[in-house]
C-alpha cells in the first residue's frame, strides 16, 4: 500500500476515502476476529494494514494544513 500511495497519492475526495478506509479497517478487524481459516485471517490482516496506512497517510497530510498558525509553532 505504501508503494501504491507513493505512486498514486490521494489528491481528491480525501474525506470520503478516509471514511472508506476506516470502515474497511473495522470490517477487516471483525472478520479477523471471527475467522477460523488461516488464509482468511491473513487476508483480513492485509486489508487492516492497508486501510490503516491510507488513514494515516490522509491524517498526516491534513492535520498540519488545518491547524492554525498559532498552534504550528511559528
Amino acid at each position: 500500500m505504501a508503494f501504491a500511495l507513493a505512486r498514486y497519492p490521494i489528491e481528491r475526495k480525501s474525506g470520503t476515502r478516509m471514511f472508506a478506509a476506516v470502515a474497511a479497517f473495522g470490517v477487516a478487524t471483525v472478520v479477523f476476529g471471527l475467522s477460523r481459516n488461516v488464509y482468511l485471517s491473513f487476508a483480513a490482516l492485509f486489508v487492516t494494514g492497508a486501510a490503516d496506512m491510507v488513514s494515516v497517510f490522509i491524517r498526516s497530510a491534513l492535520i498540519p494544513v488545518l491547524d492554525p498558525d498559532q498552534m504550528r509553532g511559528r
